[in-house]
């Protein structure tokens, strides 16, 4: 009975099959971690398309009750101004949005008893990166909202809200510039408002930077810099000092309530 010869691998044929494994598991793993990375980069853009969306959503929708007239003609008023709504040349300088209606339910969700018949004051503002509204009511109804302490947080991670006023300027009186047709003629920032020279708000327009949680290694390079309306943001210096996924939301919303005789 002749015996067979027994062969195994040479060092050569295991040498190479190892480098073909190698080679395999590389490039599955490469293709994992691609897989990872565009996955995380997706669930950021569909987080800040989210988010970004609700606010201006919720901010727009909130405008169109601003001055809204209650039940028996009382003007509330409508979109406030004041310099410090203004967030100034700062990097980091966020605007201020506040505004007046008669209504029954505030921006954060409490209503109030005597539908339409209630003074509601609602404050948009950035605070810790966050975007919060506070709801101030007129419960001694005196026509002077009461103060209030508590917010409630919109959104996160807003890296910049900025807010221009569209106003239709009156002439002299008696020139017939009052026509009864609201016209944004130009769009300006809280400081640049003049009721004293005419100005009569038509419009809002609002501007918001939203970044995603998590920071992205997509987004790794040089920094891209923003214009957020009137506020030019550098990239690599606060608040674009991460690097993140980001977007811009700007929307202009067209007030309903206005005094026909003063546009």
């Amino acid at each position: 009975m002749s015996k067979r010869q027994q062969q195994g691998f040479s060092l050569f044929e295991l040498m190479v099959t190892l480098l073909l494994g190698t080679l395999i598991i590389g490039a599955a793993g490469q293709m994992l971690l691609t897989n990872q990375r565009a996955f995380q980069l997706q669930q950021n853009m569909s987080e800040v398309q989210e988010t970004g969306r609700f606010a201006v959503e919720m901010m727009a929708s909130d405008l169109r009750m601003a001055g809204l007239f209650r039940e028996d003609g009382s003007d509330p008023g409508s979109v406030m101004i004041n310099d410090a709504f203004e967030g100034g040349t700062a990097a980091t300088g966020n605007d201020q949005l506040h505004f007046r209606f008669y209504g029954d339910m505030d921006c954060q969700g409490d209503s109030f008893s005597g539908v339409g018949n209630t003074l509601i004051e609602n404050r948009y503002s950035v605070v810790d990166g966050n975007l919060v509204c506070t709801g101030l009511i007129d419960q001694g109804n005196d026509g002077a909202v009461d103060a209030d302490a508590t917010s409630v947080t919109l959104v996160n991670n807003v890296s910049s809200f900025q807010v221009l006023y569209g106003v239709d300027r009156q002439m002299t009186a008696g020139s017939g510039a009052v026509d009864g047709i609201p016209f944004a003629g130009r769009y300006l920032r809280a400081d640049q408002v003049s009721f004293a020279a005419g100005d009569q708000i038509v419009s809002v327009r609002i501007g918001l930077l939203v970044r995603a949680t998590r920071d992205s290694e997509e987004q790794a390079g040089t920094p891209r810099s923003f214009t957020v309306l009137d506020k030019a943001l550098t990239g690599g210096e606060s608040p674009l000092d991460v690097q993140a996924v980001r977007r811009l939301f700007v929307r202009t919303v067209k007030l309903r309530n206005y005094r026909w005789d003063s546009v």
